[in-house]
Parts: structure tokens; sequence; C-alpha cells
């Protein structure tokens, strides 16, 4: 869905605990490395703010994003900087996000981590959630439900 269909830029993985959310996005990452070169791939966990600040830290050391102050929130420099045309493509996964209200702090705003998700023509983000709330709100109809498997 994210690499054949030029119009799909988000994907959410949907399921229940311990369906292989993780292993899924994991595989599509080293998927991406090994077909797609080009691409830059990050890996976000949003399991709270702090995991998803530190992920953006992370992301900012290896982007060649300046940061204008000492002041500026480097959620927003990696979100300006993965959203315009200099960052290539990019694949992007974020990982475990299942509290709604960590996404966008109320149903009716787009802030919360939400607001710090970059866009860009060039790139593609895959969420991971446990909540099918949160996987059509982030990506839609683009959403592959898992089911728990079997031997």
């Amino acid at each position: 869905m994210l690499f054949l269909r030029n119009e799909c830029q988000r994907v959410a993985v949907v399921g229940l605990g311990g369906t292989s959310k993780t292993q899924v996005a994991l595989e599509l990452a080293y998927w991406v490395k090994a077909n797609l070169p080009r691409y830059s791939v990050f890996w976000v966990l949003a399991l709270s703010v702090a995991t998803f600040e530190h992920a953006f830290a992370e992301i900012a050391k290896v982007v060649p994003a300046q940061q204008r102050s000492k002041e500026e929130d480097i959620k927003a420099l990696v979100r300006r900087y993965l959203s315009s045309e200099a960052a290539g493509p990019w694949f992007l996964v974020v990982d475990n996000v299942d509290d709604i209200e960590l996404l966008f702090e109320s149903p009716s705003t787009l802030s919360g981590i939400y607001e710090y998700l970059p866009y860009s023509e060039a790139g593609r983000t895959l969420f991971t959630t446990r909540s099918r709330e949160v996987a059509v709100l982030v990506a839609e109809s683009d959403v592959v439900e898992l089911e728990k498997m079997t031997l």
C-alpha cells in the first residue's frame, strides 16, 4: 500500500496485543532498507510523550536540520525538516500509538504528538496501534487489521 500506490502516504496496522504488529513494521522497515536504499528509515516509539520526544531527539541527531534557537522544540524541527523537499524520501514507523489522548490531547483538536508528525509527498508513515479509532484517525481507510496468528 505504501510503496505501490502513490496516493497512499499513511497506513495503520491495527490489532490486539500479541498480533505481531511491531514485527510486521520491523520487517517492512528492513524491506525498505534493502529494496529502497534512497529512503531514510526512522522509528518512533509512541508509548508516552517521553518516548516520542526521545525518538525525535535521536532523529534530530542524524538529519541535517538546523535548530533556529536553543528554545526551538526539537519535535517541531524534525517535523519541519522531514516535511521539506530537502529530506528526500523517508519511511517513518510510529509504533504503539495506542492512546488517543497522547495522539490528539482531545478528540476535537490536532494537537498532542499528532501535530509533530511530518507529511511529505516523498514520505511514508506506518502506524501500529491496538485502537481501531486511532487507526482510522491517522490513516483514514488505509488500515490493515491483523488477527491473532495461529500455529
